[in-house]
C-alpha cells in the first residue's frame, strides 16, 4: 500500500482507509458526495461505538461515513455540549 500511496500522493493510512471502506460497502462507498446526518443518526453511531468499542475508523467504514474524523468531531461536539 505504501507504494500505491506514494504514486498517488497520499499517505498509506488514506489508502488503508479506502480499502477498509471498500471491503465493508463496495464501490458504492465512493459514490456518495455529501450527506447531512441527523442528530439521531449521529447519536446511534456514537452509541454503537460506545457499546462495541470499535474505533472511529472501523465505525466510519461500517456505517459508510466518509471520514472517521467526522465521527471524532461528533464526539467532541457532544462532549462540549454536555458539560
Amino acid at each position: 500500500m505504501l507504494e500505491i500511496a506514494k504514486d498517488i500522493g497520499v499517505t498509506a493510512e488514506v489508502v488503508s482507509e479506502w480499502v477498509r471502506r471498500y471491503q465493508k460497502n463496495g464501490v458504492e462507498t465512493f459514490l456518495t458526495s455529501y450527506t447531512n446526518y441527523s442528530a439521531d443518526y449521529k447519536m446511534n453511531v456514537l452509541n454503537y461505538m460506545n457499546e462495541t468499542g470499535t474505533s472511529s475508523r472501523d465505525t466510519a467504514a461500517l456505517f459508510n461515513i466518509s471520514s472517521p474524523g467526522m465521527i471524532r468531531n461528533w464526539i467532541f461536539t457532544t462532549t462540549i455540549t454536555n458539560e
